[in-house]
């Protein structure tokens, strides 16, 4: 059985991953992976999440994801993709400049 952030599902057909016709996900239902990082009194924070609002409630065809950088020097640094699986690894990548990023400016 394939839970709704099961890797294997594809984004848009997973069972329970669908929003009624006419009905937009909240922000919150969209976000996927949240890391956040204090570094030095402030947050650093990567976001992915599913693109599944979209200005056409019929819109068919593949979901898009996107991963961005909120603050910092990569702040607003973004990728994008097509799969769930894709993201996660986009998130990993974000995640890995930011502390790369941060471990350069200490010299380390």
């Amino acid at each position: 059985m394939h839970g709704r952030n099961d890797p294997e599902d594809s984004a848009s057909g997973a069972e329970g991953n669908e929003t009624p016709p006419g009905e937009e996900r909240s922000a919150e239902q969209r976000v996927m992976a949240v890391t956040a990082i204090d570094y030095r009194g402030r947050v650093l924070t990567v976001v992915s999440r599913s693109d599944i609002a979209r200005p056409d409630a019929q819109a068919t065809g593949p979901m898009s994801f996107t991963t961005i950088i909120l603050s910092g020097p990569l702040g607003q640094l973004t990728w994008t993709a097509e799969t769930w699986r894709e993201s996660l690894r986009n998130h990993e990548t974000a995640v890995s400049r930011l502390i790369q990023s941060m471990t350069s400016e200490c010299g380390v």
